[in-house]
């Protein structure tokens, strides 16, 4: 078995190879190790968040957090995935016109900056999984230095809290389009309706993994369930606040949070 060490080593080995790069740092463990290793890696980084209406807010202020901590150059980028032809009808292909019109930006920008290459935070855990966004990289030659270490999700954990990242017991997170069922349209106002909501939830139970799913007049809230007896007890508040946000019916998933409906 190859020790995490040696993983950390071989990732550190394939990120120096390259001379330079950007990072796609979104905010989150992954993307925040890769900061911390390139950071060691190479004399010249920068790491690029893209800031979006599916970005959670908390995320770009783990990601600016995560810059400061490694002291790397950090630049926000705007972008709408919204305006991405077909991305709204929210089919199967969602994901990957998504990271095609976003790494196709920050490639260029990298470019226009003399970055040898684009860097992206997934795993060797997300290899096994269904990730139509790794289609985009491999088009569009992004290198995942952490996948191709061996590095597991488990082990950036580890990693990240040895290294004391400000993300390292942070929960995991995705882009806000995942919270409206596949098939029905992605719109700006639904977007920020779960966002509101998403917030509202957090006011309440804390930093702990949290989705809203947007039903139309439902709001379905998934919680880790280690939290589940907590949110079923603040729920009467909780619903008050999703209640003015303009959802009619307020449920708690009693099944827990689960990454299939990610």
């Amino acid at each position: 078995m190859v020790s995490l060490s040696s993983k950390l080593r071989r990732a550190k080995e394939l990120i120096s190879s390259l001379g330079s790069a950007a990072v796609a740092l979104s905010g989150g463990v992954d993307s925040s190790l890769l900061t911390a290793l390139a950071a060691e890696a190479l004399p010249d980084v920068v790491a690029f968040t893209v800031n979006s209406p599916l970005l959670p807010p908390w995320e770009l202020d783990y990601a600016r957090a995560v810059a400061e901590h490694t002291g790397v150059k950090h630049v926000i980028v705007d972008f709408n995935e919204l305006n991405i032809a077909g991305f709204t009808k929210n089919t199967q292909e969602r994901c990957y016109l998504c990271k095609k019109a976003r790494y196709s930006l920050l490639t260029r920008l990298a470019s226009r900056m003399g970055l040898a290459a684009l860097l992206d935070g997934t795993t060797a855990s997300d290899l096994t999984a269904r990730r139509p966004g790794l289609k985009a990289m491999r088009e569009l030659g992004v290198r995942a230095p952490l996948a191709e270490a061996g590095l597991t999700k488990q082990e950036v954990r580890e990693a990240a809290r040895s290294l004391k990242l400000p993300t390292a017991g942070k929960p995991q997170e995705s882009c806000l389009a995942t919270r409206i069922p596949a098939g029905e349209e992605i719109t700006l106002e639904r977007v920020f309706k779960v966002r509101a909501a998403e917030q509202a939830v957090r006011r309440a139970l804390g930093e702990v993994l949290i989705r809203v799913r947007d039903h139309g007049e439902i709001a379905r809230i998934e919680v880790a369930r280690s939290h589940l007896l907590k949110a079923a007890e603040l729920l009467p508040a909780i619903a008050g606040d999703l209640r003015r946000l303009g959802y009619k019916y307020i449920t708690l998933d009693l099944e827990g949070y689960r990454e299939a409906s990610h």
